[in-house]
């Protein structure tokens, strides 16, 4: 799927936590400046407990993207995962990472929006590794900078840090592939 294009534009619909979470990514001197693009493409006074069509979202998120660079982008997707609620029982970096989907899955309705698909590979010199693979309609940078707040919120006890890269010998969404992978490793 290509980056800020939804499967069925005409039914996806996304939960106003999403979009309410995604403005609280921003710092607060600037947040008017998003608040102004959302209403740009029609969404205003977001209820978090509301659906709304996905694909003006994404649109306001690409030209988001524009405007503020993908670096911005990631930073929103980090701050997202900071705050995102898990299901009980999610609160180790392997946990969050295999529920992932789950919870992506159930703050849509409407239709088919990819998937997130975790694969632990292994521990080489007490470093653990694991791959993330991402089909849904977000940009690349944006789900990498998720990915990063997955691992700090949830990387265990004495750790310094997990480190998240984009696999560059796989596809990219940037670049109209329909999925992008991220190489996960800590310990």
């Amino acid at each position: 799927m290509a980056e800020f294009t939804s499967y069925n534009p005409a039914t996806v619909r996304v939960i106003g936590e999403i979009i309410e979470s995604f403005m609280l990514g921003f710092p607060e001197h600037i947040r008017q400046l998003g608040l102004i693009v959302l209403e740009k493409y029609g969404i205003r006074a977001v209820d978090p407990n509301r659906f709304y069509n996905a694909q003006p979202f994404l649109d306001a998120m690409k030209e988001m993207a524009q405007r503020f660079g993908r670096t911005w982008m990631a930073r929103i997707g980090e701050q997202m995962a900071m705050r995102v609620e898990l299901p009980t029982g999610r609160h180790s970096l392997e946990a969050a990472f295999r529920g992932l989907d789950k919870v992506y899955h159930s703050k849509y309705c409407g239709g088919e929006i990819g998937n997130w698909t975790y694969r632990h590979e292994g521990v080489s010199q007490g470093i653990q590794r694991g791959r993330m693979t991402s089909t849904n309609h977000y940009c690349c940078a944006f789900d990498r900078g998720t990915l990063e707040g997955f691992a700090k919120r949830f990387k265990p006890f004495g750790i310094n840090d997990a480190l998240v890269r984009h696999d560059d010998t796989q596809p990219c969404r940037k670049n109209g592939a329909d999925s992008c992978t991220y190489i996960i490793s800590w310990g």
